[in-house]
């Protein structure tokens, strides 16, 4: 009877554990090897990419608003609130006086200084007579006849073709008098045409096209300013 075999013990080496230097080295290498085949497959720790989502515009656009606020915080101590105190309180006191050419276009500029500066922290900057000064004197009643005038003179002129800037600067306009509440200043037949003719067809192409080109363009600053005004409005 032959004699069985006998049995064959092989020893088997543990593999020896790399260490972090060597593994590193071996991934590098294969991944010039195998470079452009999904590489995001052979990151190396800590390299992994983030898993992509997809947001709206809209949460995007939030984002980004967000982000330019917070710079204009961290500017705001450098930022020359006397300046632009100044250059308000001289078109409310223009903005009284009997109407011209002047005095209709620096009443309506009060108002438009007026709103930014009052719905921003710069307005937190003034003193507090300085704020007195400004809420009662914006009011003044001629100071809203002069800037009625010029409401009603660039809504016309937003409303022909091609007015483009007249369309945009009254859809804005009107806003801010409706925010601020200087609409109830104004007599109901005046009311009445500036909200009829605020909504011209022609007058809302306009401020279309005017949106289409600032995002075509990327203006991005212009693009949050009248993003924001229009989604607050009627608009």
């Amino acid at each position: 009877m032959p004699e069985k075999e006998p049995k064959i013990y092989r020893e088997t080496k543990q593999p020896r554990k790399l260490t972090p230097e060597e593994v590193k080295e071996m991934v590098e290498k294969y991944k010039k090897e195998h470079e452009g085949l999904l590489p995001e497959y052979f990151a190396l720790p800590g390299e992994e990419k983030e898993e992509e989502r997809e947001y709206s515009k809209e949460t995007i656009l939030a984002y980004e608003i967000k982000k330019l606020l917070e710079r204009i915080e961290l500017e705001a101590e450098n930022f020359k609130i006397e300046n632009i105190k100044e250059q308000l309180k001289s078109k409310i006191n223009s903005g009284q006086m009997l109407p011209d050419k002047f005095s209709i276009e620096d009443a309506f500029e009060a108002i438009w200084y007026y709103t930014f500066l009052k719905q921003s922290l710069f307005w937190s900057f003034l003193k507090s007579e300085d704020q007195k000064w400004i809420e009662e004197n914006i009011r003044d009643p001629q100071l809203i006849e002069n800037a009625k005038k010029n409401l009603r003179f660039i809504i016309l002129n937003g409303q022909r073709r091609g007015g483009f800037s007249s369309a945009r600067d009254a859809v804005e306009a009107y806003i801010l008098f409706k925010t601020n509440n200087f609409f109830s200043l104004l007599n109901s037949e005046s009311q009445q045409w500036i909200e009829e003719n605020i909504r011209d067809s022609q007058l809302i192409k306009n401020v279309e096209e005017v949106l289409e080109y600032l995002i075509r363009m990327q203006l991005f600053t212009s693009i949050v300013r009248y993003y924001v005004l229009l989604r607050q409005s009627i608009f």
